[in-house]
């Protein structure tokens, strides 16, 4: 892969139907999404983001739970995430930890 660090395999997002630990603000949305990835990798530090929607989302953060030796990894992001067919590169986020 280059210089572009090892990846894990992509994930979907599904839509959360009950509660979350989180209170949610009007107009707000909440999503699940289940990473699988080889733990000879490493803890996750960044993760891509590819909208094949046709319309844009603004991302606010992305919270992992339960990640081996780390319990909790959190992303700030604080974007928009426009659709795929108008630019060519994926969105990478990093994780709030050096």
């Amino acid at each position: 892969n280059g210089l572009k660090g090892k990846l894990g395999k992509p994930a979907d997002l599904d839509w959360i139907t009950k509660s979350t630990s989180t209170p949610l603000q009007t107009g707000e949305s909440a999503f699940k999404v289940t990473f699988d990835w080889d733990e000879e990798i490493g803890t996750p530090g960044a993760f891509l983001i590819t909208n094949n929607h046709d319309n844009e989302f603004y991302l606010k953060s992305l919270t992992l739970n339960g990640v081996p030796g780390q319990d909790v990894i959190h992303f700030v992001c604080n974007s928009w995430i426009y659709p795929a067919k108008k630019y060519e590169n994926v969105r990478v986020f990093f994780s709030n930890k050096v």
